[in-house]
């Protein structure tokens, strides 16, 4: 059992599920939202990722209901999706406390060392605040139109990681079946040693296993109720000389709907993510899209999720259960 500190708990706003209530192609807006992020307290800053969109996106339909986060498969192809990086990119020019991050960025339809310099520069301009969480994502045609083939993504994901860790440390030369260079550096370095916090969404299989003992800081598995992330990779980290108690585990906050046809609760919510910290769960991101019918209404959510995460804090340092 580990004797170090439970990790602190987070609260990450997404702005990336914001646009049933705002115009994403309005920079200022976008990047307002982020600012406010910080100005009221919160944790951190995320941004979802689509490089594009196929015409089966929504194949198994659209909710009715305009607040409900889209599931894989029922995302209209006119689903607007700004790019992350060159998003928070701006999010980190009018912040200084916040932690940026994407949640998540479909690294295989990336080229490598391309990404590796995007994340690393990324990491310099937010002086060292950037949290990469990746996966492989779920739409065949995405990867078709970007010319990587859908069935080696995570082959694709794991040549990824070899290079940019790679790159991050300083001159790498690197060769396979898709790929090949030698001492190839790239400047200037991330601020963060070795790089980038890392963080994996997706399934827990054996392969995931395996890439959080070598390269993760974190995982955002399915909200699979009763389930305990971290006891399914704790040998596999170990092995590593590594410490899954130190493991961070991302959640999105369940939206709780009192009405199929309205905006979720946030009281309600916030009560189910109690339980999820109760679980291990220490980091969580929301949208305040979910909650609200107006943007003006967003200060509000912001300030009912600081002061609900700064009551559990408080519960935890005085030894109480929540």
């Amino acid at each position: 059992m580990s004797s170090t500190s439970p990790l602190p708990l987070r609260a990450m706003v997404i702005l990336s599920e914001m646009g049933h209530l705002i115009d994403n192609r309005d920079l200022a807006q976008v990047v307002e939202l982020g600012r406010l992020a910080e100005e009221m307290g919160l944790d951190g800053v995320t941004m979802g990722d689509h490089v594009a969109m196929g015409p089966n996106s929504a194949a198994e339909g659209t909710p009715t209901n305009p607040w409900v986060n889209l599931r894989e498969h029922q995302q209209p192809p006119d689903t607007p999706w700004l790019d992350p990086l060159l998003t928070l990119a701006a999010v980190s020019a009018v912040t200084e406390r916040v932690r940026i991050g994407t949640c998540i960025l479909i690294a295989p339809l990336r080229q490598p060392v391309v990404l590796a310099k995007m994340l690393a520069s990324l990491d310099v301009l937010s002086r060292g605040r950037l949290d990469v969480g990746i996966g492989t994502s779920w739409q065949a045609e995405e990867y078709e139109a970007v010319g990587v083939p859908f069935a080696e993504r995570g082959a694709r994901l794991d040549e990824l990681m070899t290079v940019c860790k790679g790159l991050w440390e300083g001159p790498f030369s690197y060769h396979s079946d898709t790929l090949g260079f030698d001492d190839i550096q790239i400047e200037p370095r991330p601020i963060q040693p070795g790089g980038p916090k890392i963080w994996f969404g997706g399934r827990l299989g054996k392969r995931a296993q395996r890439r959080i003992s070598d390269w993760g800081a974190g995982f955002f598995p399915p909200p699979i109720p009763g389930t305990d992330p971290r006891a399914a990779v704790r040998e596999a980290m170990e092995a590593k000389g590594r410490d899954a108690d130190q493991l961070e585990l991302w959640t999105p906050m369940l939206g709780v709907f009192p009405d199929p046809d309205g905006p979720a609760d946030l009281d309600a919510t916030l009560e189910g993510a109690r339980r999820q910290v109760d679980a291990g769960f220490d980091t969580f991101v929301f949208s305040p899209g979910h909650f609200i019918h107006s943007v003006d209404e967003v200060p509000d959510v912001y300030r009912t999720v600081v002061s609900f995460f700064d009551q559990l804090r408080t519960a935890r340092s005085k030894g109480t259960t929540s």
